[in-house]
This record gives structure tokens, sequence and C-alpha cells, in this order.
């Protein structure tokens, strides 16, 4: 069974530890690199928990996944959130942990913003399928997102309306 819930800045230790995990297991499905992020402190990673709503997956008491939900600070943007951060680990996958993180972020979002948007990588594939369940629709794609080992990585640009029936 998975729980799900936001996360404090007490569960810092935990959010970092899974982060990480992510970044060194599949570094091709985020944009922030592992030896950047290997680098920020306790305080750097409990300052995202704080700053914007972050959601864990949990199978019987641990840790299993995460995704973060970042609203626009800009005032003619503010109408959108971003989500990120999201991963699962490969044991929890097929779980529903990651369809109970997704639900929880839109569920944030909804009446506050209009929009979720969401890059996946092109390769991604069983990421992208989840997205598309929920509602989300591509609507374009960012050519060379990031670079990995010199290898170009192209991302899929999806957005949800929450705003329409």
């Amino acid at each position: 069974m998975i729980a799900t819930r936001k996360l404090v800045p007490e569960d810092v230790v935990i959010f970092r530890s899974i982060r990480l995990e992510g970044l060194a297991r599949h570094p091709e499905n985020f944009g922030a690199a592992l030896e950047e992020e290997a680098r920020l402190t306790m305080s750097d990673f409990a300052a995202r928990i704080e700053n914007n709503a972050v959601f864990g997956a949990f199978k019987r008491g641990q840790l299993v996944g995460v995704a973060g939900l970042r609203r626009s600070p800009l005032l003619r943007q503010n109408h959108k959130a971003y989500l990120w951060g999201m991963y699962v680990r490969p044991a929890a996958r097929g779980s529903g942990a990651g369809a109970s993180l997704l639900e929880d972020a839109i569920e944030q979002a909804r009446g506050d913003v209009s929009l979720i948007q969401l890059n996946v990588a092109t390769s991604n594939d069983g990421a992208r399928r989840l997205y598309e369940r929920y509602g989300f629709e591509q609507y374009g794609i960012e050519v060379d997102a990031c670079r990995i080992d010199g290898r170009s990585i192209d991302d899929i640009l999806m957005v949800k309306r929450l705003d329409e029936g």
C-alpha cells in the first residue's frame, strides 16, 4: 500500500537521498546534474521543501518516490505551476506510487493555477504515458534540452490545463 504526503523540512535527509539516487540512476531524465546537486547543503534541500510543494510516496514507511510542484513567482506567469523532480525507485514502479504523487500534485495545483507544465525526456516512455493518462498533452519538443557526456537529450514539453472542464 502506498501512502503519500507533503514532505516537511524534517524529511530533508530522506529527500536528499532519493533525489541524488534518481540523478545517479537516470541522469537523462533530469535537467539537474548529480555533481551539482551533491554539493548542495542540507539547508538547500530543506529550502526546496519549504519553497515548493514536494510530495513523497511511502511504502511500509520507506520513501519510494518524490515529485515537486513549483508555482511561478512572476506576476504575469503565476497562473502556471511546474512539475519537477519526479522519481520513483525501481522496486516501487508499478505500485501506484507515481500515480499517487501525480494526483497529489494536481490536487495541490487545482484552484491555485490554470495549468501545470512539465518536461519529460523523449526516451522516458513510461513517464510520458503516465502523464498522458492524467490529461497532460504534448505541446512541443525542446531540442537539445540538456547534454550528458556530450550526448544531446531532447525533452517533450507537456501541459495539463486545470481551468477546462
